[in-house]
């Protein structure tokens, strides 16, 4: 579910209500699913630079 939350909200650029709508959830629970989602990728590429907008230098 995670996957399928990302994969609708960054890849294919649809907003919550569209997710939620999509995924058969309330968008509370697509903004759960979205914030755990990004936790896990956070902690997989070994922080927040990469999800805090932090680019080369």
């Amino acid at each position: 579910d995670q996957r399928e939350v990302v994969r609708l909200r960054f890849i294919l650029d649809k907003s919550v209500a569209e997710t939620a709508i999509l995924m058969e959830r309330s968008e509370d629970a697509v903004k759960n699913l979205q914030r755990r989602a990004l936790a896990a990728l956070q902690r997989a590429l070994g922080g927040e630079h990469y999800l805090k907008g932090g680019g080369a230098s």
